[in-house]
């Protein structure tokens, strides 16, 4: 039994000396504290930090301490502001409980990882992306800002001109420029720069219209039937312009002679599900279904679907 002791405590002291090894060289901090909060053991990269931290964590750090000791479970993901010889610096720690045979606590072990640098990086790339946005946020309402102006140029052209057809034309031209403007303008008033929320814009875009047609609300009603559906501008702008020319088309032929009607737009969200091909996975494709339609009275028998010139109907064909 005598020579049995020595050697425990021999493995007992090597099998420390291992863990103290191997807890040096995680690069974490590793640290021991016991129920009075004094310090039991601090690896060596604790060391480099001085025994306080920020004044503002020390009452977050004891609520974490009185979280642990209800839940007896491991806390994460605690940030705190720690003093070393060469400055402050931000630590992510991981606290576990450690409890006596009795149940009681008694004390805990933590690790923690210095995140200074990274969230250094966080907030220069947070910093960037906000100077791009508001870059781009600029780019929007400029481009907005030069549409109308041709806008403006055009109706200033217009009271110069005494042929009709040529109007009509100035006329379509401005309800184009229009659809085009009110997606960058959307743009710029949304918190998403890449997408705006097409449903709003067609509302918007389709009382404009009206407007500009000096029809109103009551004579021509709009039933719109929208899902929520977010377009990038490079699929708004050619969908908005589909919108604006049917749209302008139902205005202009569809209620001759001050008749009333309904003009109804409806644009639903698919998904498409394809079958998997050999070697190939099974593929979802999300695309949608706009239908524009009123209850006028309709395209005339003459005209030939396959001898169109005009815009509006060729989007209709």
């Amino acid at each position: 039994m005598g020579k049995e002791r020595p050697i425990a405590e021999e493995l007992l002291r090597k099998s420390r000396e291992e863990y103290i090894d191997v807890t040096n060289l995680t690069g974490d901090i590793i640290v021991k504290v016991d129920k009075e909060g004094r310090w039991t053991f601090l690896n060596e990269h604790a060391c480099k930090f001085a025994d306080y931290m920020n004044s503002d964590d020390v009452e977050k750090t004891k609520v974490v301490i009185q979280k642990m000791i209800i839940t007896k479970k491991v806390v994460r993901g605690v940030i705190n502001r720690q003093k070393t010889p060469k400055g402050w610096r931000t630590v992510e720690w991981n606290s576990t409980p450690v409890f006596d045979e009795t149940g009681n606590y008694a004390g805990l072990q933590a690790t923690g990882r210095d995140i200074t640098e990274r969230k250094r990086a966080e907030e220069r790339i947070k910093i960037s992306l906000e100077e791009k946005e508001l870059l781009l946020k600029e780019i929007h309402h400029r481009v907005k800002n030069n549409m109308q102006i041709i806008y403006s140029l055009l109706s200033l052209q217009s009271r110069y001109i005494q042929d009709k057809n040529i109007l009509n034309m100035i006329k379509e031209s401005h309800d184009r420029i229009k659809s085009m403007a009110l997606i960058h303008e959307r743009l710029y008033q949304s918190k998403d720069l890449a997408r705006i929320n097409f449903g709003d814009y067609i509302r918007k875009l389709t009382l404009s219209l009206l407007y500009s047609y000096g029809i109103g609300p009551d004579d021509i009603k709009l039933k719109i039937n929208v899902d929520s559906v977010f377009l990038g501008i490079n699929t708004a702008i050619p969908c908005g312009l589909i919108v604006n020319e049917l749209v302008s088309n139902s205005l202009k032929y569809a209620f001759p002679e001050d008749k009333r009607g309904e003009i109804r737009i409806a644009l639903r969200s698919n998904t498409d599900v394809s079958f998997p091909q050999k070697n190939k996975p099974q593929k979802t494709n999300n695309y949608f279904t706009l239908i524009v339609s009123d209850d006028g009275v309709g395209i005339p028998k003459n005209i030939d679907f396959r001898k169109v010139e005009t815009l509006g109907l060729q989007l209709e064909v």
